[in-house]
């Protein structure tokens, strides 16, 4: 059984403004371009944006809103809209959702294979082992937690046995060709940084699972940490746009700014 999907009741106002946001993006890319395309792909942003945010801080539901607000920046970029890499922001979901338990459910050797063959496929199809690093950094981390050793060993040392075979076979693990004085991109890498020591104390606020039940405030910290290694390694080794580096730079800076503001709002009160 798969348990790693969420539900998005309309109901729910939250719920009820990302999905008019998402719309009211699609149109704005549309007008703008005239092309059909860029306002999926705008709309898709601001979707998966939010997504994304929801389960990097799932503690704190308003975080996500702000990560919207500032992936909106891809309006400036709007041009280069359609080469932003959708698949990956969800197959980083995907492995989020393994590593927090937010979903509230056990999670099962089904939930493992599919994240471990949407790896598998993200890596040949873009010849790139990282995918297959960052899997089985999300492998160890469940297994140092506890959650299905067995079987989380032996799907990570599957992935880490295909890196070997792409190490053999295929083109070696190179920098990425990016401009290293893009303001976006050292921004992103500092961000990075410092959202990896943020999130100790971020994580350590109370988070109830998508059953009602607490969250597991190590399995959420672990998710974390791993996101902003896998964040790191894509910039580093992956060909991003600026407007992959503008989702992932939103969801981090969405986080650490709510953080504050709850910060400064507590001390204040």
């Amino acid at each position: 059984m798969f348990t790693l999907g969420r539900k998005i009741d309309p109901r729910i106002k939250t719920n009820l403004a990302i999905v008019t946001g998402t719309f009211a993006a699609f149109i704005a890319g549309w007008l703008l371009t005239t092309e059909l395309i860029s306002g999926f792909y705008l709309g898709g942003t601001v979707f998966v944006t939010w997504a994304l945010s929801r389960d990097v801080d799932p503690a704190h539901s308003y975080s996500a809103f702000v990560a919207v607000f500032l992936t909106l920046t891809n309006l400036l970029y709007i041009e280069t809209i359609e080469t932003t890499q959708i698949l990956v922001l969800f197959w980083l979901i995907l492995i989020l959702r393994a590593v927090n338990g937010i979903t509230g459910k056990t999670l099962t050797l089904l939930d493992i294979l599919l994240a471990l063959g949407f790896t598998v496929f993200l890596s040949f199809n873009q010849a790139n082992r990282l995918y297959l690093f960052v899997f089985v950094l999300a492998m160890a981390g469940l297994y140092r937690i506890g959650e299905r050793q067995k079987a989380v060993l032996a799907a990570g040392i599957l992935a880490f046995a295909l890196a070997i075979v792409q190490l053999l076979f295929m083109h070696r693990l190179t920098l990425a060709a990016f401009d290293g004085q893009d303001p976006v991109t050292l921004i992103l890498i500092a961000v990075t940084v410092l959202s990896a020591v943020l999130f100790w104390f971020i994580s350590r606020r109370e988070c109830k699972d998508d059953q009602g039940k607490q969250a597991d405030l190590r399995r959420i910290f672990t998710g974390q940490v791993i996101y902003c290694a896998a964040v790191l390694l894509l910039v580093f080794f992956e060909d991003l746009s600026i407007n992959d580096h503008l989702i992932h730079l939103s969801v981090l800076l969405g986080s650490v700014i709510h953080y504050m503001w709850l910060r400064i709002k507590e001390a204040g009160a």
